[in-house]
């Protein structure tokens, strides 16, 4: 005959068992005036848990700009549009210069569209002919 254990009747908040009725009086009693999860607490806290990344995003813009004006010159030089000025805002480039011809300013704003990193491209070019 095998013998089955009593299970308790009441569990603490770590899961033991309470054994004893005396137990019981030091439990925490629910009421109106207990509030566990106090969601004031949470949203007041939240400015400061979204500081690291409003840093992190203001620290790295800057290097972004950089990085991508960088790589759009080194880009338009290799495809031979070395006449084009890029100027970079964000992930915004503005595109400006005296093509030779408007195939050149065509080829020019193809290069930098295809770019990686560019959102969107406002090109102010003119044509020497």
């Amino acid at each position: 005959m095998k013998r089955f254990a009593v299970t308790p009747l009441h569990v603490d908040d770590h899961g033991a068992a309470i054994d004893s009725p005396w137990k019981l009086r030091n439990l925490p009693v629910m009421d109106e005036s207990t509030v566990y999860l106090r969601p004031l607490r949470w949203i007041a806290f939240l400015p400061l848990a979204l500081l690291p990344f409003l840093a992190a995003a203001a620290l790295q813009g800057p290097r972004l700009e950089a990085r991508l004006q960088r790589q759009l010159q080194a880009e338009l030089a290799a495809a031979g549009q070395g006449w084009a000025e890029v100027t970079v805002r964000g992930r915004d480039v503005e595109m400006r210069g005296l093509a030779p011809d408007k195939a050149a300013a065509a080829s020019a704003a193809a290069v930098a569209a295809a770019s990686f990193g560019v959102r969107r491209l406002e090109i102010r070019t003119g044509t020497a002919r």
